[in-house]
């Protein structure tokens, strides 16, 4: 194999690795299940008037608690004042059975977004954002 057929080969498969190590932290990052004490967060649990009594449906697993979480905070916080990046953090609290997601937004004032959710029956316990 001639020098420049392995350096471009060698330049391939640094670019696959590359590839699948940022993917695999992810990947990672958006499935990883934390946990939290839902007393930590007492003080912010208010929900905005016009989601008070929203039920999201029972939340039997992170990937449940992070798609109803981004469909929420899709209805809250519309595409023309934020972009929701990931990645999702969610976090479990088994004492209260309640689940917390929080998500990074841009090009909104007040930063990133929060959502504490009942497991059982899917209430939103809080809902709120923070500036950075």
């Amino acid at each position: 194999m001639d020098r420049n057929k392995l350096c471009k080969w060698m330049i391939g498969v640094v670019l696959i690795v590359m590839l699948l190590t940022g993917c695999s932290m992810c990947i990672s990052q958006i499935y990883t299940v934390r946990t939290f004490c839902l007393e930590d967060y007492v003080e912010n649990m208010s929900v905005p008037a016009s989601y008070q009594g929203l039920k999201l449906g029972k939340i039997e697993n992170a990937t449940q608690a992070r798609c109803a979480a981004k469909d929420l905070f899709a209805m809250v916080y519309t595409d023309a004042t934020m972009s929701i990046t990931v990645p999702y953090i969610v976090s479990y609290d088994a004492q209260s059975d309640t689940w917390l997601v929080q998500a990074g937004m841009y090009f909104i004032p007040a930063g990133g977004a929060h959502v504490i959710i009942n497991a059982s029956n899917g209430a939103i316990l809080g809902l709120w954002n923070f500036k950075f």
